[in-house]
């Protein structure tokens, strides 16, 4: 997903988990087309959905959202997604916990 977008839907899983939903609850209330089709994966900068290359069935076109996944560190502190951008080649993405606190920072293996 999008920085931004992810950002924004977290924001609202926060506010319905605080009504007592889970948070698997909280993801099924958004659309999954909206989710999928935001994925960073489906990104046209990054090739869309004709991208090249393997993604999912082998033929680069992606068909299906499993879910949302949760990130934890060994601790057990539920970690988000920070710093995505399109040519996320050159970029690290930084895991956060909930206090904004950076818990992990992964970068690529090939850095320009």
């Amino acid at each position: 997903m999008s920085p931004t977008f992810y950002g924004t839907q977290l924001q609202q899983m926060k506010k319905v988990q605080c009504s007592g939903l889970y948070l698997s609850e909280a993801w099924s209330k958004i659309p999954k087309k909206l989710t999928f089709y935001d994925y960073i994966g489906n990104n046209p900068a990054k090739g869309g959905l004709f991208r090249a290359g393997s993604m999912d069935n082998g033929d680069g076109i992606a068909v299906g959202w499993l879910g949302h996944p949760v990130f934890r560190d060994k601790e057990g502190h539920e970690l988000f997604v920070r710093g995505m951008p399109t040519f996320f080649e050159t970029f690290p993405v930084v895991l956060v916990d909930g206090d904004g606190i950076v818990r992990a920072e992964l970068m690529t293996p090939i850095v320009r």
